[in-house]
C-alpha cells in the first residue's frame, strides 16, 4: 500500500579536529589526541555517547570536550590552560560526595563541585545542575520540582542528602 519507508539518515559524524589538545586545570593536564578515527583523553580510547560527549570505560563520569574545554567528574580543564576555575560558595565544598540509599529505582547518586557549580550525576552519567534555593542547604535539581537538601555536617563534609523526601547517605571512602 504504498512506498516503503525508507530508513533515517545517519547522524553526521562529529568533526573529529576539534577535541585534540592539551587542556590545563587546578588537577594537572589532560591530553586528547584522535588515532584511526577514535578520540582518546591521556591514550585510552573513549565511546562517544553524543556530539561532543563520551564514556571512558569503567568510569561513573562521562567525558565533554566543548568550546575549548573538557570535563570529567569533578575536574575541569581548559585547552592552553584557558582560565582558572569560577569561584564557589565556601559552603558548598561540605556537600560532593557519592550518596547511597535503598531505593531500587536509584540506588546512588554523586554530587559535584566541578567549575563553580554544583551538579548531581546519576549513575548512568546524566548531570544535571543543583539550583540554590532561598533555603540553605537546599537545591533544585535543574528545573524540575525535585529537590535535594543537604544536612547532618560533620567534619565539614554533609553525611545526608534529602533527594524528595528519600534520604541517602554519604559512601565513606573504602
Amino acid at each position: 500500500h504504498g512506498e516503503p519507508i525508507a530508513p533515517p539518515e545517519p547522524p553526521a559524524a562529529p568533526d573529529l579536529s576539534a577535541f585534540p589538545g592539551r587542556y590545563a586545570g587546578p588537577d594537572g593536564t589532560r591530553v586528547v589526541d584522535v588515532a584511526e578515527g577514535v578520540v582518546r583523553l591521556d591514550g585510552v580510547p573513549l565511546r562517544p555517547v553524543g556530539e561532543d560527549t563520551f564514556a571512558l570505560p569503567g568510569d561513573p563520569y562521562l567525558v565533554t570536550i566543548a568550546d575549548g574545554a573538557l570535563t570529567h567528574g569533578p575536574g575541569s580543564w581548559w585547552r592552553d590552560g584557558g582560565r582558572a576555575p569560577r569561584p564557589h560558595p565556601p559552603r558548598w565544598s561540605a556537600y560532593p560526595g557519592l550518596y547511597r540509599a535503598h531505593n531500587v529505582f536509584q540506588p546512588a547518586f554523586h554530587v559535584l563541585l566541578r567549575d563553580g557549580e554544583l551538579l548531581f550525576a546519576s549513575p548512568y552519567g546524566r548531570e544535571v545542575p543543583l539550583v540554590p534555593t532561598e533555603a540553605p542547604g537546599v537545591f533544585r535539581l535543574g528545573d524540575r520540582i525535585e529537590t535535594v537538601a543537604f544536612d547532618t555536617e560533620v567534619d565539614r563534609r554533609t553525611l545526608r542528602a534529602v533527594r524528595s523526601g528519600c534520604p541517602f547517605y554519604r559512601a565513606l571512602p573504602a
